[in-house]
């Protein structure tokens, strides 16, 4: 009996590692062809999307994080009135987020990558002001998962899922399920 259980349990948490992987995917893809997950009408889009996964807009077991990645590069600088070898640039060659924002329980799971400081809570967008200049909007880890040129930029989707629903006391106590796409 202790066996079948946790394979059930087991079983569970990988059905639901596919769905929340699939469910990164689509957001992801949607999001780099530029539907703007701030408006209500794509953040329904996204629970239709989650259907089974008991994802919802104000609450919920999950959480969606969309960020728009840029390697900065001296044009960047220099478009934002900085000079790119003088130092006024400290994120010259370095990943910052542009544009991030949250939807569902944004209370679940922060970024792995990071949280920058001056997201427009309405746009997500940041001010190029700040992402030129702030080091504390810097994408950690990004360049570990692909290699940047300089003014490139990539869409990060990460999403997380409490699975606290499919642990059995004793078997599995995995707090959830965690994917990202890179488009």
């Amino acid at each position: 009996m202790p066996l079948l259980l946790g394979c059930l349990s087991v079983g569970f948490n990988l059905v639901r590692a596919t769905q929340v992987a699939q469910f990164a995917n689509d957001a992801g893809h949607q999001y780099a062809y530029g539907i703007d997950f701030t408006q209500a009408s794509a953040q329904q889009m996204l629970v239709t999307l989650a259907t089974g996964l008991n994802f919802s807009l104000s609450g919920g077991t999950g959480v969606v994080i969309f960020s728009t990645v840029l390697m900065v590069g001296p044009n960047d600088c220099t478009a934002g009135g900085l000079q790119a070898n003088t130092g006024s640039c400290p994120n010259l060659n370095q990943t910052v987020f542009t544009q991030w924002y949250k939807v569902g329980n944004t209370a679940l799971y922060n970024s792995t990558y990071g949280t920058p400081p001056a997201a427009n809570p309405t746009t997500g967008i940041i001010n190029s002001s700040s992402y030129l200049v702030n080091t504390s909007g810097r994408a950690s880890g990004v360049t570990s998962l692909m290699s940047l040129s300089a003014s490139q930029s990539i869409f990060l989707t990460e999403v997380y899922f409490s699975s606290s629903d499919y642990n059995i006391t004793g078997f599995s106590t995995g707090n959830g399920v965690y994917a990202r796409a890179i488009f």
